[in-house]
């Protein structure tokens, strides 16, 4: 098993673009908190010297484990009644990745996050009509 932050994770797949990671199961905490394209943007090129980077953080997270050919798994577990700060993209964010750019992943998530607390309810609404999307009472954890 090997652990890491997910600012580590980010760095290491900075490094080779193009290999996957070591990692087939990704885990992130606080998935809501993870930074929009503009924040994303500003942040690679102001402390990585990546000028032309113009994706968000969970679109960028989840390409990295897109370079896997055959399996791979992102668990993003989400705060509910949070304000979201500036630069943070919500958990809309990482369905709309998936959206746009990898519309072969499969999607389990819990129907509780159309709650308004969760401010994901119109993104969900667009998954109703996609494949390979599973919603599941069980991924909501209570407490």
């Amino acid at each position: 098993m090997f652990i890491q932050n997910v600012h580590h994770f980010r760095d290491e797949c900075l490094i080779d673009q193009n290999s996957p990671p070591k990692e087939h199961v990704a885990l992130f905490d606080e998935a809501q908190r993870a930074w929009n394209v503009e924040q994303t943007s500003k942040f690679m090129q102001q402390k990585k010297n990546l000028p032309d980077f113009n994706i968000s953080e969970p679109e960028f997270l989840i390409s990295c484990l897109d370079r896997h050919q055959d399996w791979a798994t992102i668990v993003c577990l989400v705060g509910g009644g949070q304000e979201i700060n500036t630069g943070e993209a919500g958990i809309s964010e990482w369905i709309d990745a998936l959206e746009r750019a990898f519309p072969d992943w499969d999607i389990f998530i819990s129907p509780q996050l159309i709650d308004s607390e969760f401010g994901a309810g119109q993104i969900l609404q667009k998954l109703q009509a996609r494949t390979h999307v599973f919603f599941k009472e069980e991924l909501h954890l209570s407490v």
